[in-house]
């Protein structure tokens, strides 16, 4: 069995496949005969694709479906765990995770008026009047006619329709033998526990919007009575439908399962107890799996060994998808600049979870995952802002220039502009000078104030202040930017370490770094406030003179 390269109904096959013989698979979702060229014939195409958790199922999946991407289909997922998530928003669609509790904004009753819309309605009500198990019977089925013809006859404005509306057409009464069909579907309206599915006042589900839409079905695969109409309603066909549909499979993909069932896989499926030991044999890190159609099947090999880094956007899951989500509201839709920052969030989270791996802990703890996640996004979200504040300051050389720095002033403390604004631009064409620390200033501020004497010594104390202020400002943002670049080196580092603790260590010291950065802008805080008084002390001392020059003191206010 090794498919054909072209002549499929789709034309082209879909991808090639190596196998365990070593020749070429040509994998098609349609069986069809090796030699007749079929190109755009429309046999089944219906494929199942089975195997135990963790055997692959979902990276191979969303590799077969990226080579079939090449003929433009359009694709409705119906996904668990979020694990088709990160690869459904990289090839530019759309994904919704469906809450319970949460609307939906689905209004199916806003459709294109027309008789097979009319019939899917009446489906769709049927199904939702049985998802307690109390079947419809015919007086149920005539007010369920009557209430959709009303509804299609009588309101004209689409935007009107809704299932509140429709439900004011079905008579409220009980004949104490079975609830009435108003009864079983109040749970559906209003203030009922299901009214967030359908009850909504819009439809807000654009199928024109994407050519891939991705749905998380995770939270309500458990809830039997809503499940069945969910899934009718994205794809227009009913629970017995889908149950019924493995019969008519055209193409088998069964993976790994050493504890497979043969009624399972022999009875149901249709396997040979040859094919059956195939997929029993198959070890964890074989990469095999059966290909089987129609009568014939072959042993293939997907191995991505070599391109392991793009794994996590092949196979999701729930933190994977929070981080992708994350990418986006950083980067926005373009794949090629969120995409990168995912890959490096993913794998900051794997190695950030290895040291319990390590410790011998066979799990994965979900919450630490995501709790590390919002730290790291947090983190990365610094580092962008200070790698921005970086770069604009290439090129200068100058106190005057460092403050006037758009960047630096977006970064200053309140206080801090509003004092920098007070100084103006004057007090940096001097010399600037250098404290080395907070005890340096104060030294010398009150050596400055004692000699103090005249009215020239206080101007030209106002002018060594000046500078001083830019010279301890100088000095802290010299360190600032110190640790920016020391963040950023860091930083840089992210995703490469080999080691749980190269991992840690790492951490540890981004948070060391982090925490020196806002010592520094607190140093800052505290060398306005410390100006600010030099200020009010200055202030004074000008009053003072002012006073002893009108008394006859000593000391005298030049002449203007």
């Amino acid at each position: 069995m090794t498919g054909k390269v072209s002549g499929n109904p789709l034309g082209d096959a879909v991808m090639m496949f190596k196998t365990t013989s070593g020749s070429p698979h040509y994998f098609s979702f349609h069986s069809s005969g090796s030699k007749r060229d079929e190109t755009g014939e429309r046999p089944a195409g219906h494929t199942l694709i089975s195997g135990k958790t963790g055997a692959g199922k979902t990276t191979l999946l969303a590799s077969v479906l990226t080579h079939f991407d090449k003929f433009r289909p359009r694709m409705m997922i119906c996904d668990k765990d979020r694990g088709l998530q990160p690869w459904v928003l990289a090839m530019g669609g759309r994904y919704f995770t469906i809450n319970p509790g949460e609307k939906t904004g689905w209004n199916p009753f806003q459709a294109e008026d027309s008789p097979k819309q009319r019939l899917f309605c009446r489906k769709l009500l049927e199904s939702m009047a049985e998802s307690d198990g109390e079947p419809v019977n015919h007086v149920d089925r005539a007010e369920i006619d009557v209430a959709i013809d009303t509804l299609y006859t009588s309101i004209r404005n689409v935007s009107d329709r809704s299932l509140s509306v429709l439900m004011e057409s079905i008579p409220d009464h009980d004949d104490h033998s079975r609830p009435s069909l108003r009864k079983r579907l109040d749970k559906w309206v209003g203030d009922g526990e299901r009214a967030w599915v359908f009850d909504n006042k819009n439809e807000m589900l654009d199928l024109s919007s994407a050519r891939i839409f991705g749905f998380d079905f995770t939270h309500v695969l458990d809830i039997d009575a809503v499940r069945p109409v969910v899934v009718q309603y994205l794809l227009s066909r009913s629970k017995e439908m889908m149950d019924g549909i493995i019969p008519f499979m055209a193409t088998k993909i069964i993976m790994r399962d050493r504890g497979g069932d043969p009624v399972t896989y022999i009875e149901k499926m249709g396997l040979t107890p040859e094919e059956f030991n195939l997929i029993k044999s198959f070890g964890d890190n074989d990469h095999k799996f059966l290909i089987k159609q129609g009568g014939n099947s072959c042993v293939a090999i997907h191995d991505l060994s070599h391109a392991k880094e793009f794994i996590p956007v092949l196979s999701g899951n729930k933190v994977r998808g929070a981080l992708a989500e994350e990418a986006i509201s950083i980067y926005g839709d373009d794949v090629e600049k969120w995409l990168p920052y995912y890959l490096e969030s993913v794998a900051s989270v794997i190695l950030a979870s290895s040291g319990v791996q390590a410790s011998g802990i066979p799990v994965f703890d979900g919450a630490a995952a995501l709790n590390f996640v919002q730290q790291l996004t947090q983190l990365k979200q610094q580092y962008i802002q200070m790698k921005q504040t970086a770069e604009s300051l290439k090129g200068i050389n100058s106190i005057g220039g460092l403050l006037s720095n758009p960047a630096i002033r977006d970064y200053m403390p309140e206080d801090l502009k509003g004092a920098y604004d007070e100084v103006g631009d004057a007090i940096f064409k001097g010399q600037s000078g250098q404290y080395k620390g907070l005890e340096g200033a104060i030294d010398a501020i009150e050596d400055a104030a004692s000699k103090r004497k005249t009215w020239e010594d206080i101007q030209t104390a106002r002018a060594q202040k000046a500078k001083m202020d830019a010279a301890m400002m100088s000095a802290s943002y010299t360190g600032a930017i110190k640790r920016l670049e020391s963040i950023e080196a860091l930083m840089s580092k992210v995703g490469s370490t080999p080691t749980a603790k190269e991992s840690q260590d790492l951490t540890s010291r981004i948070a060391s770094e982090q925490a020196i950065q806002q010592n520094e802008m607190q140093r800052l805080n505290l060398m306005v406030a410390m100006q600010k008084a030099q200020d009010r002390l200055l202030e004074e001392e000008t009053k003072e003179m002012a006073k002893k020059s009108v008394t006859g003191g000593s000391g005298s206010i030049p002449r203007l």
